[in-house]
């Protein structure tokens, strides 16, 4: 039996990995599409606090995670125009936030 919740365990774990990735990888092709104005509008709709627990809940869980491949190819993806781009639509009013995400994609 023990076995089995082991399996399901990580069957879970995979299934968590790859539905990060996949909005992950949907942030950034918004990030690279949209406009600061369009940006701004989505952006003002996330609740920052849960944002920011979320991704300390994420690097609680994979410490490894920016040693990973695929952070690794999609912290490549990330420019400092992005970067740029994504702090003027945050505006002054977030710098905690800005600051965890530079911190991560150091």
């Amino acid at each position: 039996m023990s076995n089995n919740n082991n399996y399901i365990n990580e069957l879970l774990g995979k299934m968590d990995e790859k539905m990060l990735k996949v909005k992950l990888n949907s942030a950034i092709e918004t990030l690279k599409k949209s406009n600061i104005q369009d940006l701004e509008k989505k952006i003002g709709k996330i609740d920052k606090d849960k944002l920011m627990n979320d991704i300390d809940q994420v690097l609680k869980k994979k410490p490894d995670l920016k040693s990973s491949s695929d952070f690794g190819e999609m912290k490549n993806k990330i420019t400092s125009q992005d970067l740029t781009k994504l702090s003027q639509a945050l505006g002054n009013n977030n710098p905690d936030l800005m600051k965890k995400l530079k911190g991560i994609l150091k």
